[in-house]
């Protein structure tokens, strides 16, 4: 039961993070009706699986994230290729002049 109270949260925290109304949400994951976002964000009821995971992608998160069961957005694959590639960047950075390397860091 409080996974709702996060999904709701998260929903509600993200929809309004890319600055979208709860008309606009809806109509890009094709519900008819804009209280259906209004209840989902209150947490009086849950959307359909489909509903879900149109706003898991329109959003670029993890289902898992948006219902409750994982602490990031992204999911694992994504969080350690772009581990990899900060490293790749940490490291091309070694081959840099002292000054340069500086000036790209602050």
């Amino acid at each position: 039961m409080q996974n709702i109270f996060i999904f709701s949260a998260r929903l509600k925290h993200i929809r309004e993070s890319y600055k979208i109304a709860s008309k606009e949400l809806a109509f890009a994951i094709n519900v008819s009706n804009k209280a259906s976002v209004s209840k989902w964000e209150k947490g009086n009821n849950w959307p359909q699986i489909d509903m879900l995971l149109n706003m898991s992608k329109f959003f670029g998160v993890t289902l898992d994230w948006l219902t409750g069961n994982a602490d990031s957005p992204l999911s694992d694959s994504l969080l350690s290729k772009l581990e990899a590639s900060m490293i790749a960047c940490d490291l091309s950075l070694i081959h840099i002049s002292e000054p340069t390397r500086h000036s790209l860091i602050s």
